[in-house]
């Protein structure tokens, strides 16, 4: 029977969780709790079970010096994986442990915080913003985030601004034709205006003439 050699033993601070390894498996840990055998954890660098296990020790206190050593991962790394489990986001904690990018740091309820501070605050804060709203989420919300991730969040949040103002300027209607009636520019309306002076002119030589056929008419009447 082999002898099981100790990875992480118990003590003051750990009174509970062990890690024991096989040396004829060194790529498996036995995950001890108590007298108990908790589970199997395979270790490699891509381990999804390696980096979920790191993840919980990380956040049940466990001496972070020695989960560097046992696991390693750098602290930020592991910091990372324990902030995922702890966030309880499907989306976050599939991003971190499949290595997809960059991971963001704070949930759902943060990022809206984040963004909503910035569209009231970015034309009075200016260059200043971005500290401001560290220091908003820290003391309302009770996270401490880096300078990165929220610079990446008040970039989105400028890309939309540009976008509804470029959505206003514009218009709902300029990309259609305009089809407001041009004024007539063919010959019967350039005619319009002499035929109206025409028109006027035969009434005031109507008149003339009805004026001069009374004035004939009255004379005969008086030599008759």
């Amino acid at each position: 029977m082999n002898t099981l050699s100790p990875l992480l033993g118990i003590d003051k601070s750990n009174p509970l969780f062990e890690l024991l390894v096989n040396p004829e498996t060194p790529d498996e840990i036995l995950v001890h709790y108590g007298m108990h055998l908790l589970e199997r954890v395979h270790l490699t660098a891509d381990s999804i079970e390696g980096k979920l296990l790191v993840g919980r020790l990380y956040n049940a206190k466990l001496k972070r010096k020695k989960l560097v050593e046992i696991f390693g991962w750098d602290l930020k790394t592991i910091r990372g994986y324990a902030e995922a489990l702890r966030s309880g986001d499907a989306d976050r904690l599939r991003s971190v442990l499949s290595g997809q990018g960059a991971e963001r740091k704070i949930g759902k309820k943060e990022e809206r915080f984040v963004r909503e501070t910035f569209r009231e605050v970015h034309e009075e804060q200016g260059c200043h913003t971005n500290l401001f709203i560290r220091k908003q989420l820290l003391l309302k919300l009770g996270v401490e985030v880096s300078r990165e991730t929220i610079r990446l969040l008040i970039n989105e949040e400028k890309e939309h601004l540009k976008f509804q103002v470029k959505e206003m300027t514009s218009g709902p209607g300029t990309d259609e034709k305009n089809t407001t009636p041009l004024p007539l520019t063919d010959s019967a309306s350039l005619e319009e205006p002499s035929e109206s002076v025409d028109i006027s002119e035969r009434t005031a030589l109507n008149a003339a003439d009805f004026g001069e056929s009374s004035d004939a008419k009255k004379k005969a009447l008086r030599s008759s």
